[in-house]
């Protein structure tokens, strides 16, 4: 796995923020709508940096509706004891129904690191 600077993952999280958003914004069909692959990196100084899309497990569930065309990254600092999880939910008709067009929502999430061994990250 080749090991990248912090900072160089910070600013690709921002620019696959930004191109996600705009290739999503300027679709006429969500159908050509592609999520990044799965990736895991462990960077130089420890952290972690994850990259992929969310996908809803069950039926019910206490959190909104996982759309079908997302995708997220999360970076994960051990220093600061930080997770930050940003997000681009493209919802559709499919998704829900009185959604009036499809509408792109980006979202950024902080989280508080409360375990972190060789084998799990806990945030919360």
């Amino acid at each position: 796995m080749k090991k990248t600077t912090d900072g160089a993952h910070k600013m690709r999280s921002c620019f696959l923020f930004i191109i996600v958003a705009l290739l999503l914004s300027g679709c006429l069909n969500a159908r050509d709508v592609e999520s990044p692959p799965k990736a895991f990196q462990l960077l130089e100084d420890g952290n972690v940096y994850l990259e992929g899309k969310w996908k809803q497990i069950g039926s019910t569930s206490s959190f909104k509706i996982i759309p079908k065309h997302n995708a997220v990254s999360i970076q994960c600092d051990k220093k600061s004891g930080i997770c930050t999880e940003n997000q681009a939910l493209l919802v559709t008709k499919n998704d829900n129904p009185i959604t009036p067009s499809n509408l792109l929502y980006p979202e950024q999430f902080t989280y508080i690191i409360t375990e972190w061994s060789d084998t799990i990250i806990k945030a919360e």
